[in-house]
Parts: C-alpha cells; sequence; structure tokens
C-alpha cells in the first residue's frame, strides 16, 4: 500500500505542477560494434525517459532533459545504458542546426551522438509536450568511445542515416483518471481492510 500511495502523490504533483513524464524515441539503422562484437545495417530504437520539469535551457532557444533512464533496442535484445544521456532540441534560426533534435551525452555540453531528423516543426517545440514521430535525414557521430550499455560499449560508426523522432507525454486528462481510480481502489482497499 505504501507503494501505491506514493504512486499516487507522485501522479498528483505532476497533475497539479504542470509536471509530466516525458519519453523521447529515437529511432534509425547503423553499423558498429557493442561489447566488441560488430553488426552491420541493424535497426536500432533509443529511448529515453526524463520529467519536463528537468528540462534546462543551454541559451535561449537550446533546450534538453538528461534521461532518468535510457535503453536501445538493437538486434533483437534491448539494453540499457550506463552512462548519462539526454535529449536536446535546437530551435536556434542563427545556429546551422536550427529545428533539429537529437540523443547525446548528458549535460549542457554534452557532445552530440545521434542528430535528426531537422523538421521545421522542432523550430518551436519547447519539449512540454507530445510531437512527432518525424522522420528525415539525421546522422550518427562521436560515438568513438565511453558510451556503455548493459550490453558492453556500444560504438556506432559515424555516417548519415534516415532518422525518427517522437516526444510522448502522457495526456493530462489521462493521468487525472489513473489517479482518480487509484484513489478510489485505495479507498475500497482501505474499506475491506478496516
Amino acid at each position: 500500500m505504501r507503494f501505491t500511495l506514493g504512486f499516487a502523490r507522485v501522479l498528483a504533483c505532476h497533475s497539479l505542477c504542470g509536471a509530466y513524464p516525458i519519453e523521447f524515441r529515437h529511432q534509425g539503422t547503423g553499423s558498429g560494434t557493442l561489447g566488441g562484437t560488430p553488426f552491420s545495417a541493424q535497426p536500432f530504437l533509443i529511448r529515453g525517459f526524463g520529467d519536463t520539469s528537468n528540462r534546462q535551457s543551454a541559451g535561449a532557444d537550446v533546450f534538453f532533459i538528461d534521461h532518468d533512464l535510457a535503453t536501445i533496442d538493437l538486434g533483437g535484445n534491448t539494453y540499457t545504458f550506463t552512462v548519462g544521456t539526454r535529449t536536446f532540441v535546437n530551435n536556434d534560426f542563427d545556429f546551422f542546426m536550427d529545428g533539429t533534435v537529437g540523443f547525446s551525452r548528458v549535460g549542457e555540453f554534452g557532445t552530440d551522438l545521434l542528430d535528426g531528423p531537422l523538421k521545421a516543426e522542432f523550430a518551436t517545440w519547447d519539449m512540454l509536450s507530445a510531437i512527432g514521430p518525424f522522420s528525415g535525414d539525421g546522422g550518427l557521430l562521436q560515438w568513438a568511445s565511453d558510451i556503455t550499455t548493459s550490453g558492453g560499449e556500444l560504438i556506432f560508426d559515424n555516417e548519415n542515416i534516415l532518422v525518427t523522432f517522437q516526444a510522448i507525454v502522457p495526456e493530462p486528462a489521462s493521468i487525472s483518471l489513473l489517479l482518480g481510480a487509484l484513489i478510489g481502489c485505495l479507498r475500497i482497499r482501505h474499506r475491506t481492510c478496516v
């Protein structure tokens, strides 16, 4: 019951504070090595999980959210990143990559690992809402070392690829419904235990 009450408190805080969990999905196909074993032209799905209340900025028009957890589906297996990662959006029109999203090392100056796609829709996205999926040109870069996963060190070859990106945020109404159902279940359980 303690876990359920804790979960209810988290949902209530998210609902009242306007902060929500968010999932980022970066999808493409790449070649490289995992744990020293080479792979070629493998589809991958990177999923990063964070919270909109943790959004930070690196300038007026560049936002990022460090992931609480990030995984990669590759070759039919799912691996957890054991180093810090983040998702970012750059909607600075004076910068050469305006309107792009990406996956990178953690922190304000974390180097990019996957850029793209470049889409006009990202030029006004503030990372506080759902968006996508959008597909377009992108690139894998700077994976040369220190990106470790539960399957070993992951190194993608630098290459231009087609990338699909989507951000998913639970609808506030869904969270409110879930919170209401959870509170109702707790009341029923409390009455049967007394």
